[in-house]
């Protein structure tokens, strides 16, 4: 019984002692409270920062001028050099070279020299069987103007100046061909005539005018 008082008071001695320090110790807020006037009391001191007027910005200069944009004449602004005269040139020895070249003032001129109109190629063409395929209006008018032979035929195939222009489909030198004697009757050696030749190229209305002589447009 005795030892039994004897914890019992040190239970009781024990509780009192934790009693007491729960009541006389500060919270962790009361701490911080009284912390923070330390802390800012022992933060240094740091000058204030003097009101300064703004300094003035230099103004912006202007642009430096570009020069002026200078005009550069495209391709299509350049003008193609005229034909060089035809005393010039020097004259091709032969007609059908004169049509290849496309300029009727120098088949003129080389005709005139003494040239053969009717003069054929290695593939038995002449000048204006050439000019008709080509459906070269001016160079067909110099080469009859110059006495062209119209109804000539090439040796191998029998194709005529009108064959050839039925095919290249050009109302304009079938007209002239057939002004100038051009014979719409000739067979080609297959038996093909012009009339042929022009519905085979899909030009409907040459071939008819071939066959009926009613001068229809194309």
């Amino acid at each position: 019984m005795k030892k039994l008082l004897i914890v019992l008071a040190l239970i009781v001695v024990f509780v009192g002692l934790v009693l007491y320090r729960v009541i006389t110790q500060p919270t962790t807020e009361d701490t911080r409270d009284k912390a923070a006037p330390q802390r800012l009391e022992n933060a240094p001191a740091y000058p204030a920062i003097p009101d300064e007027p703004m300094p003035d910005v230099a103004p912006v200069p202007d642009p430096v001028p570009t020069a002026p944009e200078v005009s550069v004449p495209g391709i299509a602004e350049v003008e193609a050099p005229p034909p060089a005269p035809v005393d010039e040139l020097d004259l091709p020895a032969t007609i059908v070279e004169a049509v290849s070249g496309g300029r009727p003032d120098v088949v003129a001129r080389v005709i005139d020299g003494g040239a053969d109109v009717n003069l054929r190629n290695e593939e038995g063409r002449t000048a204006v069987m050439i000019a008709a395929g080509n459906a070269d209006e001016d160079m067909v008018a110099v080469l009859l103007e110059k006495g062209a032979d119209v109804n000539m035929a090439s040796p191998s195939g029998g194709t005529t100046a009108l064959m050839l222009a039925a095919r290249a489909g050009n109302r304009n030198v079938v007209n002239a061909l057939l002004e100038a004697g051009a014979d719409p009757e000739i067979a080609d050696a297959r038996g093909r005539t012009a009339s042929d030749y022009a519905a085979d190229a899909g030009h409907q209305r040459i071939a008819h005018q071939l066959r009926v002589g009613d001068g229809g447009d194309e």
